[in-house]
């Protein structure tokens, strides 16, 4: 099997995006997928138990970028989102199987970018931090992760632990062979 430096930051990014920050909302981020080039999706699901009216309220997709407090793109959310169902969006130059969805340049991100998921200017979920550049490094520092609500799912809390540079291009290394 070969893995390379980008597959290892790739897959910490989605165990971190499968733990999501703020877990007592209903709609919340449910998957962050960063591939290569612009194969770059984000996944917003209904885990309630009742329909969102998106328009009832004013719902965002926020992209916070390379430590930015400032807002860059946003999607705002309209539609009606039954339980159980997903909105995605994904990066208009993404490979075909990437695109799900609609396009929406909220899919911008580079993996240390922070993804702020709001109600009525309220953050109800986020994916990383607004104001915090840490590069790849900060994805792999130890971080408590508490577990999502997810139904018929056990997960337990997990943390993270950083991994020195010259052990994990060591270790991606010695697994490419």
């Amino acid at each position: 099997m070969r893995i390379t430096m980008s597959a290892v930051a790739t897959a910490t990014a989605i165990v971190l995006g499968t733990f999501s920050a703020a877990a007592n909302a209903d709609l919340l981020i449910t998957e962050y997928i960063e591939g290569s080039s612009n194969n770059k999706a984000i996944e917003i699901s209904n885990l309630g138990s009742s329909a969102i009216d998106l328009d009832a309220n004013a719902y965002k997709l926020t992209l916070f970028g390379n430590g930015s407090t400032d807002p860059g793109n946003t999607e705002t959310l309209t539609g009606i989102l039954q339980p159980g169902k997903s909105l995605v969006f994904h990066n208009a130059g993404a490979a075909d199987p990437f695109k799900i969805g609609n396009a929406s340049t909220v899919t911008f991100f580079n993996g240390d970018d922070a993804l702020v998921l709001t109600k009525d200017d309220a953050v109800i979920d986020r994916f990383g931090k607004r104001g915090e550049d840490q590069g790849l490094l900060g994805l792999m520092q130890t971080t408590p992760i508490s577990p999502p609500r997810i139904k018929h799912c056990a997960v337990k809390p997990v943390s993270l632990r950083v991994i020195p540079w010259p052990r994990l291009i060591s270790l991606a290394l010695s697994i490419s062979g």
